[in-house]
C-alpha cells in the first residue's frame, strides 16, 4: 500500500512541477578531458540554480528535496561531492529515500522504473515552512488498516489491508523539473 501510494505522490508532483530548461543537465563530454566523476559532480551547479528557480516562482524557498529514477538521475548524483547513502536504500520497494546532499540538507529520493516518470527526469522541491506551506500534503488518516476475516466458498480465510489518506498539491509552484540528456553517450 505504502509503495502505491508513495507512486502516486511522485506523479502528483511530476504533474505540478514547471518544466524549466535552464535545469537540463547535458552528460556528454563535449571534447573535454574530464572524468566521469568530474563531469557528473558539476550537476551540483543545477541543483543551485533550481533553487533560483524557486525562489523566483515562489519568492521564497530552497531545494530540500530532489526525485531522480533510479535508473539514470541516482547514478549521477551519487557521484557528486558531500552525497551520503541512506542506510534503508539497500533494498528499495518503489520510491525511497537513497540518501542526502550538502549535509543532509536535500533528500534524495530515486524512483525505480515507473510509467509515468520518466528516467531522465530530475525535480526539484521546496517542502514550505509549515503545514499551511507546504508544496503537497499528505495527510494519513489510518496509516495501515486489515479488514475483517472473509472466508471464500473454498473454506479459506481471506484479510485485505487497506489505507485512508489525502492527497493534496498546495503550492505547485515549489516544483522546477529539468531533465538528463545523452547519459549514454558519457
Amino acid at each position: 500500500i505504502r509503495w502505491e501510494r508513495d507512486l502516486l505522490l511522485v506523479d502528483y508532483i511530476n504533474a505540478a512541477a514547471k518544466n524549466t530548461a535552464a535545469l537540463n543537465f547535458d552528460c556528454a563530454a563535449n571534447g573535454e578531458n574530464v572524468t566521469l566523476k568530474q563531469r557528473y559532480n558539476s550537476f551540483d551547479v543545477f541543483v543551485s540554480s533550481a533553487r533560483g528557480q524557486i525562489q523566483e516562482q515562489a519568492g521564497r524557498g530552497t531545494v530540500d528535496f530532489m526525485i531522480v529514477s533510479a535508473q539514470e538521475g541516482l547514478v549521477i548524483v551519487e557521484q557528486m561531492d558531500g552525497f551520503v547513502a541512506a542506510p534503508e536504500a539497500k533494498k528499495p520497494i518503489g520510491p525511497y529515500l537513497a540518501g542526502t546532499l550538502r549535509d543532509g540538507t536535500i533528500n534524495v529520493i530515486a524512483v525505480p522504473q515507473h510509467k509515468s516518470f520518466e528516467k531522465d527526469e530530475v525535480i526539484f522541491g521546496f517542502k514550505g515552512f509549515q503545514m499551511g506551506d507546504s508544496s503537497v500534503i499528505l495527510a494519513e488518516w489510518v496509516p495501515l488498516y486489515f479488514t475483517p476475516t472473509f472466508q471464500a466458498p473454498n473454506l479459506k480465510n481471506h484479510k485485505g489491508a487497506l489505507s485512508f489518506y489525502d492527497l493534496f498539491l498546495n503550492k505547485p509552484e515549489y516544483l522546477v523539473r529539468g531533465a538528463i540528456t545523452n547519459f549514454n553517450n558519457a
